[in-house]
C-alpha cells in the first residue's frame, strides 16, 4: 500500500468515524428532545389515568351506599369523573396512535355516567328498577382495561428510551473501539514503514560503500519504488565503473593514484608498457623509485604543489623504466581531498620531445645556415644591380631582378617561419605599451603603398585618435600582412579600407578588400599554417601561407580575437580586436 494512501487512511478514518459519530448525535439530541417531550406528556397521562381510575372508584363506591347527604355528594363526585375523563379525552386527542383507546374510553365513560345518573335517580326516587349493578360493573371493569392499555403503551415507550440509551452506551463502546482500531492501524503501518526505510537505509549504507545490496523490494508503493530506483542506480553506476576499468585498463597512458608521500596506490596495466613495471610491482613502489637521481628534488617538488592545489596541474617530469632507460613523459594531476589521492594521468611525450628537439635544430639551422647567406646574396646582388660592382649589361639587368625578386620572397619566407615558431612556442617576447593605433596603421600604410601602387590598387585608412595597450611593432606586422593579403586578391583598380570601431571592452579593426572573396568551405581554414585558398592561384604573387597563421598568434597574444567573414556586396574582410590603454601617452 502506498504510504499517501495509508496516510489518507489514518487521518481520514477517524474524521469520516467523527463525522457519523457527530451526525449521529444530532439526530439522537433531537430525539433526546422529543422523547423528553414524549416523557412529559406521557407520565402526565399516565398521571390522569390514574386519578381517572381513582375517581372511578369513588364515584362507584358513592353509588353503591345510602345515608343522609350522599346524593350530593355521588353528583359532585360523578361530576368529577366526568372532567377527569373529558381532561384523558383532550390528551387522548393529542396522539394518533390512541384514537381507538380514546374512542372505546370516551364511549365506555359516558356510558358509565349515563348509568350513574339512572342510578343515582332510581335511589332518589326509590322507583322499583332492575338490578343495574352489573352494567356498573361490567362497565367499569372495560374502563379500566382502557386505562391500563393505555398505561402499558406509554411504559412500552419508556422501555424504548430506556433501549435508546443502551445504543448510545454501544456506540461509545463502537467509537472507543475505533480510536483503538485507528491506533493499531496506524501503529502496523509505522511499522512496517520503518521496516522498510530500515531496509532502504541499509541499502543506501551498502550503495555508498560499493557494496552488493539486498533483493529490491516488490510492489508499487512508494518506498518500493524508491528502492527499485537505488537498484536501478546500483546497476547503472556498476555499468559505468565497468566501463570506466575498461578505459583505464586498455588507455594508452599511465592513469594512477599517489599519496602524499608519492607511493603508488593503484596503476593501470600500461605501467607494463612505458616503464616496464607490472601493475602489482609498481604499486608497491614510490615516485621517487622510477625517478633519474638528478629529477628526484624536481619530482618531490612537483608533487608537494600538486597536492596543495585545488583541481588539476600539468607538469613534466622524467622517468626510469625498469631497463634503466629514461623517458620523457607530460602528467596531468588531480588532488582529492576527500580521497588523500593525487589522481595522475602520465602521456609518453619521448617522441613529441624528439620532434621538438629537430625542430628547434631545424630553425637554428634555417637562421644560421640559411637566413644569413639568403641575407648576403641579397645584398650583394642589389649592390650589383646599383652598379657598386661594376657595370653589369643590359641583358642581365632582369635576370638579376628576377633573382632579387625571389631572394625576397625566400627570405621573407624564412623569417615568417622562424617568426611563426616562435610565436607558437611562446618564446617571442611582446613589449606591451600604451600605443597610438592611428600611427599603427599609418606605418603599416606606409609599407605596403609600393605595393598597392603597383598591384593598381587604392587604400583608404580611417581616422583614429584611440591608445592601444600593445606591441606597436608585432600590430605593425599585423596589419602589413593583412593589408598585403587583401593587396594581392584585390581586382584592379579596387579599393582596400580600414575601418575602426569601438566597443565597451575593446576596439574592432578591420581590412576590407573588393576581391574574390574567401571560398565558404575555406573561413574556418584560413588562419591555419600553410594553408593557401584555391583562389590565390588566380593571383600573380602567392603567399607563404604564414601571414595570416602569425596574425593570429600575434592577436592571441594580446588576448584579443580575430575572423574573416564575407561582404554581402563581394570581397573579403578580416576583423581583430585590442585592447584599450589604461593609461594615455
Amino acid at each position: 500500500m502506498k504510504l499517501l494512501t495509508q496516510g489518507l487512511i489514518v487521518i481520514c478514518m477517524p474524521l469520516i468515524f467523527q463525522f457519523l459519530l457527530s451526525t449521529c448525535l444530532v439526530i439522537w439530541i433531537f430525539r433526546a428532545q422529543e422523547d423528553v417531550t414524549s416523557s412529559a406528556m406521557s407520565s402526565g397521562l399516565i398521571r390522569q389515568c390514574d386519578l381517572l381510575s381513582s375517581d372511578l372508584y369513588r364515584s362507584l363506591g358513592e353509588s353503591f351506599v345510602s345515608f343522609d347527604g350522599i346524593a350530593a355528594r355521588s353528583n359532585m363526585q360523578n361530576k368529577m369523573f366526568a372532567d377527569r375523563l373529558n381532561e384523558v379525552h383532550k390528551e387522548l386527542s393529542n396522539i394518533p396512535a390512541y384514537k381507538v383507546y380514546d374512542q372505546n374510553l370516551l364511549r365506555i365513560g359516558n356510558e358509565l355516567m349515563e348509568t350513574l345518573h339512572d342510578q343515582e335517580k332510581i335511589r332518589q326516587d326509590r322507583l322499583q328498577q332492575p338490578d343495574i349493578t352489573p352494567k356498573i360493573l361490567s362497565l367499569s371493569t372495560q374502563l379500566t382495561e382502557v386505562v391500563t392499555k393505555i398505561v402499558a403503551s406509554e411504559n412500552a415507550q419508556h422501555d424504548k428510551s430506556t433501549n435508546r440509551n443502551n445504543i448510545i452506551q454501544i456506540v461509545v463502546i463502537a467509537t472507543i473501539c475505533s480510536i483503538a482500531g485507528t491506533i493499531a492501524f496506524a501503529t502496523l503501518c509505522a511499522l512496517n514503514t520503518r521496516k522498510l526505510i530500515e531496509l532502504i537505509t541499509a541499502n543506501a549504507t551498502r550503495f555508498s560503500r560499493r557494496q552488493p545490496l539486498a533483493e529490491p523490494l516488490a510492489g508499487d508503493d512508494d518506498l518500493a519504488r524508491v528502492d527499485q530506483i537505488f537498484h536501478v542506480m546500483d546497476q547503472a553506476i556498476r555499468e559505468a565503473e565497468q566501463r570506466e576499468h575498461a578505459i583505464i585498463d586498455n588507455s594508452a597512458n599511465l592513469i594512477c593514484s599517489l599519496t602524499s608521500e608519492g607511493s603508488f596506490l593503484k596503476v593501470n596495466p600500461f605501467a607494463k608498457r612505458l616503464l616496464g613495471f607490472p601493475p602489482e610491482k609498481l604499486a608497491r613502489l614510490s615516485l621517487m623509485d622510477v625517478v633519474p637521481p638528478e629529477e628526484a628534488l624536481r619530482a618531490d617538488e612537483q608533487l608537494t604543489e600538486s597536492c596543495k592545489v585545488e583541481g588539476s596541474r600539468t607538469f613534466e617530469l622524467k622517468l626510469l623504466t625498469n631497463d634503466k632507460k629514461i623517458v620523457e613523459t607530460s602528467w596531468s594531476s588531480f588532488w582529492s581531498e576527500s580521497d588523500k589521492s593525487l589522481f595522475c594521468v602520465v602521456s609518453d611525450i619521448t617522441e613529441q620531445k624528439k620532434v621538438e628537439h629537430l625542430k628547434e635544430d631545424f630553425i637554428a639551422m634555417i637562421s644560421d645556415e640559411l637566413r644569413s647567406p639568403l641575407l648576403a646574396v641579397s645584398t650583394t646582388v642589389s649592390q650589383t644591380i646599383e652598379g657598386k660592382m661594376g657595370l653589369i649589361p643590359e641583358a642581365a639587368q632582369a635576370v638579376f631582378l628576377t633573382v632579387t625578386r625571389s631572394l625576397d620572397r625566400l627570405i621573407r619566407l624564412v623569417s615568417d617561419l622562424l617568426d611563426f615558431e616562435k610565436l607558437q612556442s611562446g618564446q617571442m617576447p611582446f613589449d606591451i605599451k600604451p600605443t597610438s593605433l592611428s600611427h599603427i596603421i599609418k606605418q603599416a600604410e606606409q609599407e605596403v603603398l609600393a605595393h598597392a601602387a603597383k598591384s593598381n590598387v587604392r587604400l583608404k585608412t580611417a581616422e583614429c585618435s584611440t591608445i592601444v595597450r600593445v606591441d606597436g611593432e608585432r600590430i605593425t606586422q599585423l596589419l602589413v600582412n593583412l593589408l598585403s593579403n587583401a593587396i594581392r586578391y584585390c581586382k584592379p583598380e579596387g579599393l582596400v579600407t580600414i575601418v575602426t570601431e569601438e566597443r565597451s571592452d575593446c576596439i574592432e579593426v578591420s581590412v576590407i578588400d573588393e576581391g574574390p572573396g574567401i571560398p565558404p568551405d575555406y573561413v574556418e581554414k584560413v588562419f591555419a599554417a600553410f594553408e593557401v585558398a584555391p583562389k590565390s592561384k588566380q593571383t600573380k604573387e602567392g603567399g607563404t601561407g604564414l601571414g595570416l597563421a602569425i596574425s593570429r598568434l600575434i592577436v592571441e597574444g594580446h588576448h584579443g580575437t580575430i575572423y574573416a567573414t564575407n561582404e554581402a556586396a563581394g570581397g573579403a574582410r578580416f576583423t581583430f580586436t585590442l585592447p584599450y590603454a589604461k593609461e594615455e601617452i
